[in-house]
């Protein structure tokens, strides 16, 4: 018996661990999709950079540096959902640099690229949305016949980036190379010995411009962007351990434990009689916020007839609702019970039902879970059961109605 409590407990800390808001960080250009699992509220500081502009890329002459990203930052509070996000490249073959994007609430644009002998402009923070907001540092100058110019650094949480160098009597300008946490400039290509300009490095350092007279592909690449989601706390109102009932008599005892509750102000006890639409019924004060296990019931003293559906909607101090799993209950002394059969469940191609002669449905109706009527069909009189094709339907869970005169009977069933 040790061993099996041992077990669940192992189980339990090991699903606790895996479900929380994580650390992430995102360096390939691309969209992307940051979770916080249903119940959690997270704190967390996003910082973000965009893709360094390219080197010059026209032939003929010496080109400037591409510019350094902007770098933006932000600390917010976030509930249960997905999030979008966008990391930008940088850019190539005289290209600006990408911004990225968390969800629009973060955004760092990226760096300039030039068209002349003059270095391209760093990422503005003015173009940024974020609570902290750094300029990229600017492509230092190329020129004719000589060197190309420095890229510029990307900015990061430290400041702005640093400028890239201009071009030195043939010698290429060197890529800033600042105190930030932000990608270094690419240096300048060389007139001297014909070396080539370098790519900008990552996060957002701008390409080199390359150096004259030579071919417009010898240019510096932006370095691509990042976006680093860092995770400062994190809330889980309510640890749902169990959540059961049975019926009594005349009335439904409802029961439930918590491992553990955050800044639980109350839970509501919510009914249905079709799994879908839901009203409350009632209240239980949590516990605020405990690290120790506690029990709750509600007694439902007036059921409804037949199939009872039963949630629990958990609502914080902050008044945010987090819902748990819903369960169903027959009260069996007020209706007749056991008299649809439905399977196979899952099913792929063809629902089986069967009834009683006696209590024969007058239609049969099915659902999806948010309450949309996807499918109608009148049963004929007398029968006693019935092929109902699903083959049409995407994969999901559904609600399937078994209208009577005189009552309702609702079951769900899974479409693979």
């Amino acid at each position: 018996m040790h061993r099996i409590v041992s077990l669940f407990v192992a189980i339990l800390f090991s699903t606790w661990i895996l479900a929380q808001p994580a650390d992430s960080t995102y360096s390939t250009p691309g969209s992307y999709v940051y979770t916080i699992p249903t119940g959690y509220t997270a704190t967390l500081q996003i910082d973000v950079w965009g893709g360094g502009g390219s080197g010059g890329r026209q032939t003929g002459g010496g080109k400037g540096g591409g510019g350094g990203s902007a770098f933006a930052s932000s600390t917010i509070v976030l509930g249960a959902g997905t999030y979008n996000l966008m990391v930008g490249a940088g850019g190539i073959a005289g290209e600006d640099g990408q911004s990225s994007d968390f969800n629009s609430m973060v955004v760092a644009v990226g760096g300039k690229t030039t068209k002349d002998e003059i270095g391209g402009l760093g990422g503005a923070a003015t173009d940024c949305v974020g609570q902290i907001k750094y300029s990229g540092g600017h492509g230092g100058n190329g020129i004719q016949d000589g060197g190309g110019g420095g890229g510029g650094e990307a900015a990061g949480p430290e400041g702005d980036g640093a400028n890239g160098s201009n071009q030195m009597t043939g010698f290429g300008g060197d890529g800033g190379a600042g105190a930030t946490s932000g990608g270094d400039g690419g240096n300048g290509g060389y007139r001297i010995d014909f070396a080539i300009a370098e790519d900008g490095y990552a996060p957002g350092g701008g390409g080199g411009g390359k150096h004259g007279p030579h071919q417009a592909n010898y240019v510096g690449v932006g370095g691509d962007g990042m976006i680093v989601v860092t995770v400062i706390d994190y809330a889980l109102p309510i640890s749902l351990l169990s959540f059961e009932g049975y019926a009594q008599s005349h009335s439904i005892q409802l029961k439930w434990s918590t491992a553990t509750e955050v800044n639980n102000d109350f839970m509501a006890i919510e009914r249905s009689v079709d799994g879908l639409h839901f009203d409350e019924i009632g209240r239980v004060n949590g516990q605020g916020t405990t690290y120790e296990a506690h029990q709750y019931q509600y007694l439902d003293a007036k059921p409804i007839s037949g199939l009872n559906y039963y949630r629990l909607r958990q609502v914080d101090i902050d008044g945010v609702p987090t819902y748990h799993k819903i369960i169903s209950i027959q009260m069996n002394d007020v209706a007749q019970s056991g008299t649809l059969v439905v399977y196979p469940n899952p099913v792929q191609d063809r629902l089986h039902l069967q009834w009683q002669a006696s209590n024969a449905p007058s239609d049969i109706k099915v659902f999806d879970l948010n309450g949309k009527e996807l499918l109608r069909n009148r049963m004929p009189e007398g029968s006693t059961e019935y092929q109902l094709s699903v083959s049409n339907l995407p994969a999901g869970i559904y609600v399937l109605q078994a209208i009577r005169a005189s009552s309702t009977e609702v079951t769900r069933f899974q479409k693979l």
